[in-house]
């Protein structure tokens, strides 16, 4: 075997470790996430929803978090106040009013709940000596 040949597999037994140390850090990652999200649970899909993962991207890997959920960018931004009206009938109501609200009614917003950021921040100084640790050897 020629000198060239013994590099490009050592090179690509490397790739598919990192693959194995890279699954490994996006499951720590997920499960860090789902156990400090603030907000509080009604169905538990936001929680559940999210996601770490790894995908391959020219000859590259790309470790990923998300939210799975099409309600979860409020979750993370939360919102500015703002008007609601309703759509079908003439008036609000839902439980804790005293009466239905009729018209137009200033919503006060929803607070932040940022989870993703603050994972990839508390987790990325373990993650990348991880992965130096790992080429180094």
């Amino acid at each position: 075997m020629a000198l060239g040949d013994q590099t490009r597999q050592y090179i690509r037994n490397k790739m598919a470790g990192m693959w194995g140390l890279l699954e490994e850090e996006a499951a720590d990652l997920q499960e860090y996430a789902q156990a400090h999200a603030a907000w509080m649970d009604r169905t538990g899909e936001a929680r559940k929803g999210i996601r770490a993962g790894v995908k391959t991207r020219r000859g590259g890997f790309i470790l990923y978090l998300e939210h799975t959920t099409w309600y979860a960018r409020f979750l993370e931004k939360g919102t500015q106040p703002h008007e609601i009206e309703p759509d079908v009938k003439k008036a609000l109501s839902w439980a804790g009013t005293e009466h239905p609200l009729a018209g137009k009614i200033r919503h006060p917003g929803i607070k932040s709940y940022a989870v993703l950021v603050p994972t990839v921040d508390a987790n990325i100084g373990r993650i990348t000596r991880d992965i130096l640790d790992y080429w180094g050897d």
